[in-house]
């Protein structure tokens, strides 16, 4: 998958995305004053550029927005929506998304927010956050087709020469529109502030339109409808992978029968397994072979909400990490045999460690994934094998790069359901240490001990806080999701805060 620079798995808006994936730019929300009319963001008539209308300038690089979602698409971003609404209500206050997400910074949140806040009333409806979401995710993957030389970055003789638009003088001149800090590279953040504008002069109408595909589909779009129980990928949750028709469904945009980078949304090592021609396209065929059958999903594997497994395993080893070799840009982490690790979204198994070596590792994501181990292995060691021995002191200096980084530093305990809760980075180490300090055998491994419950809440905030590190360290193009199947920043790539 070409890739740009992601400075932008949110939430995508919470529990996609992506998405991540509906991410827009990082800019506070402006509240009219007690007495004022709400204003929309988005101009009443059509915005033009380089005396084009900018519906057209869209036409022509590709973007359907509305008419070319598929039905598996809204079904995801329903389901996206209603892990956020909390209270049902069918729309999301500033509350449930802003103060109390998950991933993502303050900032990106209210910036998303406020994006996907058509008419500026301070709530964003279902058809309203699918809208946004069907918008943004378009956007990128329009964008990141210009990526000619997949460094991660569109400069403007690449989008020039590689969009859809055929007047060059024309595509330059929409490029500079979309480079709003005229640095030169074009970043989500900045373009998608712009293309928002671009794809929502007519919002009403889309809304309208958008409202009755989703009643159709059963979605509900005043929050009345089901909830999807589908993943991003398309399979049910709890049901196993999707099949490869699945797959082909819902991210073949063009259905011309073959997946390129930019279309295939699952892990980069899917993608490379299955193309093994090396030509940069999956097809069909290519992906029911890299499964050893015909595109049927797997049968009764449990998954956990993103497709990682989610059995109870037993610790037996820590991973001790010795401070003293974790040297930037000298380190590799390998298994328990001693062979390299690729760098992926799945968590740190039990048994990985860290070597150092004298040569210098050139591969960014084997960097950044080395930086993730270093931070986590002591973090997972202290929750599942040194509870009572590491104090409250040792446990914020442990975890004070995730809070620098704004990872983990809320918590929301009053879901319905244990799943829907999340522990702060103090939260789960103080829920922990009150409930199983000094109650565990000195030949029991604490982490073998907690309840199911507890267990899993801690497996969930170890997961989410490692990914969410990979979000900010790994390279832009690095394809992978949060637990939910969604992406989990704004500021992908932007590196650590220490």
């Amino acid at each position: 998958m070409s890739r740009v620079r992601i400075v932008c798995w949110a939430m995508t808006a919470v529990l996609s995305l992506a998405t991540a994936t509906g991410l827009v730019a990082d800019e506070p929300m402006k509240k009219p004053g007690p007495s004022a009319k709400p204003q929309s963001r988005y101009p009443a008539g059509e915005v033009r550029v380089a005396g084009r209308a900018a519906g057209e300038i869209l036409k022509m690089l590709g973007a359907k927005r509305v008419t070319g979602a598929t039905d598996a698409q809204l079904r995801s971003y329903t389901s996206a929506f209603g892990g956020v609404d909390r209270d049902g209500d069918g729309r999301h206050s500033k509350k449930e998304y802003i103060e109390n997400g998950r991933y993502m910074t303050l900032q990106a949140r209210r910036g998303i927010f406020a994006a996907a806040d058509n008419n500026a009333d301070g709530f964003v409806t279902r058809v309203e956050y699918v809208l946004n979401r069907i918008i943004t995710d378009e956007a990128k993957a329009i964008l990141e087709r210009s990526d000619g030389d997949n460094n991660g970055q569109v400069t403007r003789a690449e989008f020039v020469t590689g969009s859809a638009i055929a007047d060059k003088v024309l595509a330059g001149a929409v490029y500079d529109a979309l480079d709003a800090s005229g640095d030169g590279v074009i970043t989500p953040p900045e373009y998608l502030r712009v293309w928002g504008r671009w794809a929502r002069p007519n919002y009403e109408a889309q809304e309208q339109a958008l409202a009755r595909r989703l009643t159709a589909l059963g979605q509900g779009s005043n929050g009345q409808g089901r909830k999807s129980g589908r993943s991003e990928m398309g399979g049910r949750r709890g049901g196993g992978r999707p099949s490869v028709d699945q797959i082909f469904r819902i991210m073949d945009r063009n259905s011309d029968g073959k997946l390129t980078r930019a279309e295939f949304r699952g892990p980069a090592r899917i993608f490379e397994s299955a193309d093994k021609d090396g030509n940069g396209v999956v097809t069909r065929a290519e992906l029911e072979a890299s499964r050893g059958r015909s595109g049927k999903p797997d049968a009764g594997r449990e998954t956990r909400r993103g497709g990682h497994d989610r059995t109870r395993k037993t610790f037996t080893t820590p991973h001790a990490l010795d401070p003293t070799i974790v040297k930037d840009g000298h380190n590799l982490v390998v298994d328990k045999d001693g062979r390299e690790v690729v760098p992926q979204g799945r968590p740190i198994q039990s048994g990985y460690r860290l070597v150092l070596l004298e040569r210098s590792v050139e591969d960014k994501d084997k960097r950044a994934y080395a930086q993730v181990f270093s931070i986590m292995a002591p973090i997972r060691d202290a929750l599942i094998y040194r509870l009572e021995k590491t104090s409250p002191e040792q446990w914020k200096k442990l975890t004070a790069i995730l809070e620098n980084n704004q990872i983990k530093t809320k918590q929301w305990l009053e879901g319905a359901t244990p799943k829907d809760n999340y522990y702060s980075s103090q939260g789960i180490f103080e829920h922990l240490r009150g409930r199983y300090a000094g109650k565990t055998s000195g030949t029991s491994l604490p982490g073998n001990t907690y309840a199911e419950r507890d267990y899993r809440a801690m497996m969930k905030y170890l997961d989410e806080a490692e990914l969410e590190l990979k979000w900010l360290t790994f390279s832009s193009g690095f394809d992978f999701k949060h637990p939910a199947g969604v992406s989990p920043g704004a500021q992908r790539g932007k590196g650590l805060i220490k």
